[in-house]
């Protein structure tokens, strides 16, 4: 499912200059993008790699979690009782998720932070609806989402060299609370 317009523009504000101030610390984290839950596939045509590039993250506490967890509980009632990681990403040219579905999560959402992003600048969310791929842009305050009832296999397209800035999300990951 494909959200627009979550957040307010002073919503927008906060969380730029939060992401501006947290992009100026170094305790970033990358991952290695070989322990992410992707599994080898020929489906995609032409044999999609299964993962590539860094995507580097920060972890989220406090009243942005606070507001992320708001916006969550309004796309989704049903997920209000459990807990989530959030983190900011930060995706460099050459990234790129291979096929997965997120099952091991009560549910994910994707919000995304540029401004200004065009197909030509890669990052597209390639679900599979059915038998048939298909892509999502993404827009600016927006969020991809799903939940264990909507679960779909999915992969994001690598980011270009052409793309005018790097591609911001932040991602959250639902999980129970115990």
């Amino acid at each position: 499912m494909f959200v627009r317009s979550i957040f307010t523009e002073t919503e927008l504000a906060i969380i730029h200059q939060d992401l501006d101030q947290q992009l100026q610390r170094q305790d970033w984290h990358s991952w290695d993008r070989a322990i992410v839950n992707v599994e080898h596939t020929t489906d995609f045509p032409g044999g999609y790699p299964k993962e590539q590039g860094n995507i580097t993250f920060k972890f989220i506490n406090g009243p942005i979690k606070d507001l992320l967890r708001q916006k969550i509980s309004s796309i989704d009632p049903m997920v209000r009782g459990y807990d989530f990681a959030a983190f900011y990403q930060v995706w460099d040219a050459g990234s790129a998720t291979g096929l997965h579905d997120d099952s091991r999560y009560m549910f994910t959402a994707t919000f995304y932070l540029n401004k200004i992003w065009s197909p030509d600048d890669g990052g597209l969310y390639v679900y599979l609806d059915g038998d048939q791929y298909k892509a999502y842009v993404p827009e600016y305050n927006s969020c991809a989402f799903t939940n264990q009832s909507t679960l779909e296999k999915h992969l994001v397209t690598p980011i270009t060299n052409n793309a005018p800035e790097k591609r911001y999300t932040i991602h959250c990951k639902g999980k129970v609370i115990k």
